[in-house]
């Protein structure tokens, strides 16, 4: 779950949800739960999509874990095997894959054509167009997205569908320095590494610039 700053930083999932007729004020962030407060008088549970290691502001959170799908290989550091815990983690090129898969396994009549054309787009832009010959999809992902494509008459071209959303997440145009940097950030080995969306001397010709890596740098050793 994403704090709202973040969430509005990533386009591409704002893309994706307005044109779905899905005003993002309605959602629910990160930062509007209090989730200790919630826990005192709410029985929660919990389910992990795309992650199966919590951060430590949602350690809180572990007992109430119930289910997790995720496509990345088991962090040895983890023991949700010891649990009660439903695990479902299989490499495929989009988590989505694995939660449509899920659906159409319990009650695929709770799937709205709304909610099967934004996993789908997510299947799309996740395995880019799930052209075999980017070598990210897999042979489930190209099975569900057929099924979609078949119950829900999709029948928008793949790479036109995967181009809108690459279009959209590539517009920083109303983005702030700052917004930039933080955009694609990925951590590796503790180092936080922000990932651009230009050649960095075009990026230092913007106006604040400079002062947004400062604080970037002040920000990012806090995380």
């Amino acid at each position: 779950m994403f704090h709202m700053k973040i969430f509005f930083i990533h386009l591409e999932n704002c893309f994706v949800l307005q044109e779905c007729g899905i005003p993002l004020e309605t959602l629910v962030y990160r930062d509007q739960l209090d989730i200790a407060d919630i826990l005192k008088t709410t029985r929660v549970t919990t389910s992990l999509v795309d992650h199966h290691v919590l951060s430590k502001h949602d350690q809180i959170l572990e007992s109430t874990v119930t289910q997790i799908f995720d496509h990345r290989p088991i962090d040895p550091s983890t023991d949700w095997n010891k649990r009660n815990v439903k695990l479902k983690i299989e490499e495929v090129g989009s988590c989505s894959t694995l939660i449509a898969a899920e659906i159409f396994k319990v009650d695929e009549n709770i799937l709205s054509k709304e909610m099967a054309y934004l996993i789908y787009e997510t299947m799309i832009y996740d395995t880019v167009a799930l052209l075999p010959e980017n070598g990210r999809a897999k042979e489930l992902d190209l099975t569900i997205a057929k099924k979609l494509e078949e119950k829900f008459s999709f029948t928008e071209g793949r790479i036109a569908v995967f181009e809108k959303i690459l279009e959209a997440h590539n517009n920083v145009s109303q983005l702030t320095p700052s917004q930039m940097l933080m955009k694609d950030l990925k951590i590796v080995d503790n180092i936080p590494v922000p990932g651009l969306p230009m050649l960095v001397q075009n990026f230092l010709k913007i106006d604040a610039a400079y002062n947004a890596i400062e604080n970037f740098a002040a920000i990012t050793t806090r995380l």
